[in-house]
């Protein structure tokens, strides 16, 4: 059987048997409150009997049928896990940010250190050279430029003869002594046939500064259709 309190309301179990059948009288443990409970067939009033008939305080058996106090314990618990859970999430979160954010400054950098330190880095992997040109930035480790590059034919004397002008620019922030220069004649099918070399000058050439080459080639073999200049590697 199910008893409450009258005052608290507190309900508590029961056995059926707990009870003789003229009734008895019970204390709540909650509230301290006395009355007398008859059994559930014959209940009818809940005022106190004599004092003399009162028995021992009525304990409960199985505890109240809602335990507010542990309902609220579990509440509280489930509310700390659930902030613990969003905070760890939070903490990832930012953490995933300053990942990427690390990440993008790193390529960044990376990005512009080939781009600004360019030569350097030719200088230090030639084959760099060729992946830098296929993405439009040529890299001049020299220094120095070829400008105004021209070509001409002419007879002298019933001759043939092949002037090759043009002017070397100094573009670095120094000042660069002049290589040899070296020419080379090609065929229609890019294969070298002819080549000379010559040297242009002994002094430095200073920064944004330039000087002009001139060349002439008797005789010039008939099949060569055009005229490379390079500076030669090593001098």
């Amino acid at each position: 059987m199910i008893i409450t309190c009258p005052k608290c309301a507190t309900r508590y179990e029961a056995q059926d048997d707990a009870f003789r059948p003229e009734g008895r009288k019970v204390k709540c443990s909650t509230c301290s409150h006395n009355w007398f409970q008859l059994p559930p067939e014959l209940e009818v009033s809940n005022e106190m009997g004599p004092e003399e008939d009162y028995a021992a305080d009525f304990q409960e058996a199985a505890g109240p049928v809602a335990d507010v106090e542990s309902e609220a314990a579990k509440l509280a618990a489930a509310s700390r896990a659930a902030s613990a859970s969003f905070a760890n999430q939070r903490a990832r979160r930012q953490g995933n940010i300053t990942g990427w954010a690390t990440f993008a400054v790193f390529i960044s950098v990376l990005v512009a250190t080939a781009y600004f330190a360019r030569v350097g880095i030719v200088k230090l992997v030639p084959a760099s050279a060729q992946l830098y040109a296929q993405i439009g930035l040529p890299v001049n480790i020299r220094g120095l430029e070829f400008t105004n590059v021209q070509y001409l034919r002419e007879f002298e004397n019933g001759v043939p003869i092949l002037s090759v002008s043009g002017e070397i620019v100094n573009v670095s922030a120094e000042a660069m002594h002049l290589p040899r220069l070296r020419f080379g004649l090609f065929d229609g099918e890019e294969h070298e046939i002819y080549h000379w070399t010559m040297a242009v000058a002994r002094d430095p050439l200073e920064p944004t500064g330039s000087m002009r080459f001139s060349t002439r080639l008797a005789a010039p073999p008939d099949s060569a259709q055009h005229v490379q200049v390079r500076f030669v590697q090593g001098s």
